[in-house]
């Protein structure tokens, strides 16, 4: 099959081109993330590079102690075992901090997103993580910000 373009010059370099960079970029993505539906309506995302499994769901506007309630009580996919994650469960999905986008993550919005982690010196303040920017930091838990779940041990680091 020959495409052409306006002049009548054949494109078909440049189709197979895109097919070919359009086919790497959905391979790599689809390597380490595989959604899954246990239960009509409750995907699952399992991290193959981690073995974490995480909620497709998320929550939007919740202080750091709703987000702690809202993981603790989830029944999701015949699985009650969900807790909010740690800094380095989350960081563990950056791909490279300050490319566009951060993660191959599916349908991660470009938000920040709840940690469990406390800040070692306040009860006030625990750790959140920038999915438009890969950065992390920590705020006063009575802010509101995104909260995704997620079950499976714990990353106690990135090492």
């Amino acid at each position: 099959m020959r495409f052409a373009n306006r002049r009548g010059r054949p494109v078909r370099l440049l189709l197979v081109t895109f097919v070919l960079v359009l086919l790497c970029s959905l391979s790599y993505a689809d390597s380490r993330y595989k959604i899954t539906v246990p239960v009509e309506k409750e995907a699952i995302v399992t991290d193959h590079d981690t073995g974490l499994q995480w909620a497709l769901d998320f929550v939007k506007n919740v202080n750091w102690n709703e987000a702690h309630a809202y993981c603790e009580k989830l029944d999701h996919g015949d699985a009650d075992d969900w807790r909010l994650p740690t800094k380095y469960d989350l960081m563990g999905l950056i791909d490279e901090p300050g490319n566009f986008p951060v993660t191959e993550f599916p349908k991660m919005p470009e938000k920040v997103f709840w940690s469990d982690t406390p800040k070692e010196d306040s009860e006030k303040h625990a750790f959140y993580v920038d999915f438009y920017n890969g950065f992390i930091d920590f705020d006063y838990k009575g802010n509101r910000y995104y909260a995704r779940c997620v079950r499976g041990e714990e990353n106690l680091d990135l090492e």
